[in-house]
């Protein structure tokens, strides 16, 4: 497999998923896209006006209070993107006990990144792809 063809497949097959739609997650976002060129999807509990303008990004509507509904939420996106590798990235510590909270439920549907540095995730190689 070629350099380009690792990068393109690496871009086709890794999305990160961030709980959060602000600006911080949509500067991650873009930090991502421009670093790895990887296109994320934000979640959030209503759509804002950067969601509509960032086109790099999509969006997952999820309940605001990261209750069993959320979590029913990712699990049902996780089902229909079952063919891609999901990163899953908290924000905030309400978005960090929520995963904790249902770490086997989602730990086996996505990859969780605790620090927001998908550096450490094994990803970036094909090779240590599973």
């Amino acid at each position: 497999m070629t350099n380009d063809t690792a990068k393109e497949v690496f871009r086709d097959t890794v999305v990160p998923v961030i709980l959060g739609n602000d600006l911080h997650a949509h500067l991650l976002s873009l930090r991502l896209n421009t670093r790895k060129g990887l296109s994320s999807v934000l979640c959030g509990s209503r759509r804002n006006l950067l969601d509509i303008l960032d086109l790099s990004c999509g969006y997952l509507s999820l309940s605001g209070d990261r209750s069993r509904l959320s979590l029913e939420q990712l699990i049902d996106f996780s089902d229909s993107w079952n063919e891609c590798i999901l990163v899953l990235i908290p924000l905030t510590a309400a978005d960090r006990s929520f995963i904790e909270e249902n770490r086997e439920a989602l730990e086996c549907r996505y990859l969780i990144c605790e620090d927001q540095e998908t550096d450490t995730l094994p990803i970036d190689r094909p090779e240590r792809w599973v």
